[in-house]
């Protein structure tokens, strides 16, 4: 029960059906539709008989033999061998793949209970009764891709409104000075519409807060506002967070909705361009879904402090904000 309420919530979807009932050609056709819509994809397969990608008596072979693990890296491509580690387990590996992919689709494991089709052979055999969560059973016919992709453009969008969002309220003033300790007071009912929870993130703890407003001291080593971002997205890693600065509490709540609607699957994070007259202050406004932790975590060690970097990613968006919610 554990492992399927876990599954539930991933981005994880299995074709799954007996020896030459098609899965890799279905596959390989929902993976050009995924990629197609800006969606990063992984693909996961099963060998019960063992992977052979390597040589006996190649360097790579050998330094694995030995006990180290292999990364190699060529022109638009890099790979990564490792030891199995006794104590991670196939729903630890989806765990860890969701948290850098938008859609993890799965050749076989019929056994494992997330969200899959099953593919008849030309025997057209049905699912073991053990086979569950089953959204599909397709024939061997032409019309499977298009089935398929109608159940993934549907579930993609769910699964990803699974993800709680957060709020967090940075400071409004100079990111080292006390001034911005006074108070989170502010009407913040306007955020409390579009997330479940809501934190404030500051050198000290402010002197008033909003009721069911919690504090974190944010990180000291960094520069803001990587600082208060990475405080929040190291506290709650499989959360999705809209950060804003404490002067735009009370603004249009238009814009939060507006702001997450830009943020479809496949979009990690948004950095809203705001108007002129933010220019020159410490105003801040931003999504960030979980996935954009990795890219956050490199752009704090590259000492990013206006985050230009991360805005270059092609999963970042930078929009302007509608004049008309200003």
């Amino acid at each position: 029960m554990i492992e399927l309420n876990i599954l539930d919530k991933l981005p994880v979807f299995g074709i799954c059906g007996y020896s030459n009932s098609g899965k890799t050609t279905l596959i390989l056709q929902a993976v050009k539709h995924l990629i197609a819509q800006g969606l990063k994809v992984a693909v996961v397969k099963h060998d019960v008989h063992g992977l052979n990608i390597d040589w006996p008596g190649k360097d790579t072979y050998r330094h694995f033999e030995n006990g180290a693990d292999i990364y190699v890296q060529g022109p638009n491509q890099e790979f990564l061998r490792n030891h199995l580690d006794s104590d991670r387990d196939f729903i630890t590996s989806l765990i860890q793949l969701s948290n850098r992919y938008d859609v993890v689709l799965t050749e076989g494991h019929k056994r494992t209970p997330f969200a899959k089709v099953w593919l008849y052979n030309d025997k057209n055999e049905p699912p073991p009764e053990y086979v569950i969560n089953v959204q599909a059973k397709l024939p061997k016919d032409n019309n499977r891709f298009n089935v398929l992709k109608d159940i993934l453009d549907k579930w993609i969008p769910v699964q990803a409104s699974k993800v709680p969002i957060y709020g967090c309220i940075l400071p409004a003033s100079e990111p080292n000075s006390n001034k911005h300790d006074r108070s989170y007071a502010k009407n913040d009912n306007g955020l409390k519409k579009f997330v479940t929870k809501i934190i404030a993130v500051g050198n000290k703890k402010p002197l008033k807060l909003q009721e069911n407003t919690f504090f974190i001291p944010k990180l000291q080593s960094i520069m803001s506002p990587q600082s208060e971002i990475l405080t929040a997205l190291r506290w709650a890693p499989n959360t999705s967070w809209i950060f804003l600065s404490e002067d735009l509490l009370n603004i249009n709540e238009k814009v939060f909705s507006w702001l997450l609607n830009s943020c479809k699957p496949g979009v990690w994070a948004c950095l809203p361009q705001l108007p002129n007259s933010f220019q020159e202050t410490n105003t801040f406004l931003a999504y960030f879904n979980y996935r954009a932790h990795h890219l956050l975590e490199t752009s704090a060690y590259q000492k990013d402090s206006n985050l230009n970097n991360l805005i270059k990613s092609p999963k970042i968006l930078s929009p302007p904000i509608p004049k008309e919610f200003i």
